[in-house]
């Protein structure tokens, strides 16, 4: 796996954790990882695995995980899901193959996955400070190997909040417009 590295640059998005090394990242978010430290400017910060939970109606405790939170301190927030291999839509259902684990059905679209952590994270902040959070915040989904073109639209997305591999040397420019979006 090679990860993209830009030359006669020193400052980097603060990363949370710093390291990799106590985690056990696919190898598509390794990929988002490296390339959001190496192409987003030091005031960005970039939070990576996670995991939260909430009762849902007030009866269902639902576990889950943000793969990456990125704050622009000037703008907002937005969750990214990550998704390596090989995704297809079928009849609205999601699948996402590969050769370690094959074919298999994911249970809601990256998307929702996305904008689930997203809500999440803007009640947070509500109930903490008893205020609503009047950042910029939105979604995305990152498919680091899969080229998708630019006139798809996954899940009644806009293309714009989905970064494909072409995308994977312009993540500063993509994070901005998906924060210009919402």
């Amino acid at each position: 796996l090679k990860y993209i590295q830009v030359i006669g640059r020193c400052k980097v998005a603060i990363m949370y954790p710093k390291s990799l090394d106590e985690y056990v990242p696919t190898d598509s978010e390794k990929l988002v990882y490296y390339s959001l430290k190496t192409q987003l400017p030091d005031q960005f910060e970039v939070f990576y695995s996670v995991s939260w939970s909430e009762l849902e109606k007030g009866k269902r405790l639902i576990n889950s995980e943000a793969d990456f939170v990125v704050l622009d301190p000037e703008q907002g927030f937005i969750c990214l899901e990550v998704k390596g291999g090989n995704v297809r839509v079928h009849d609205g259902e999601w699948y996402v193959s590969d050769s370690f684990h094959g074919e298999r059905h994911l249970n809601v679209s990256p998307y929702e996955q996305a904008e689930k952590s997203m809500y999440h994270f803007t009640k947070v902040y509500a109930n903490r400070y008893n205020y609503t959070y009047k950042g910029t915040y939105g979604a995305g989904v990152v498919f680091p190997f899969t080229y998708l073109g630019q006139e798809i639209e996954l899940d009644n997305r806009s293309r714009e909040c989905t970064i494909d591999k072409n995308d994977m040397n312009n993540l500063y420019q993509k994070i901005k417009r998906i924060l210009k979006m919402v």
